[in-house]
């Protein structure tokens, strides 16, 4: 997963684990901050709407085109925004 943040020129790359299944998303990483839980639902074909509220609050969105190995989306967290990629084909399965 990449990390983009607004102010910073440099991105940040964390593993993590996605799980997908029947329109329930749940993307969890280890942050400096500790570990963190985004959950979330499907609310249409390949876009998901997320919350965190374990060692972070924040909320997120994710999409992506049917048949792609990439989610990209939105993030804000304790006051902190940016974006984020997750490339599907990097994770262990």
């Amino acid at each position: 997963m990449t990390m983009y943040f607004p102010e910073e020129t440099v991105s940040e790359r964390w593993p993590c684990d996605v799980r997908i299944d029947e329109g329930i998303i749940v993307v969890s990483y280890s942050s400096p901050e500790g570990h963190v839980v985004y959950k979330g639902t499907e609310l249409q074909p390949g876009h998901f709407k997320l919350t965190s509220t374990e060692n972070a609050t924040g909320s997120a969105t994710l999409h992506r085109f049917e048949g792609a190995e990439t989610l990209e989306g939105s993030w804000y967290e304790d006051r902190e925004f940016g974006m984020w990629q997750i490339d599907l084909s990097d994770l262990e399965r």
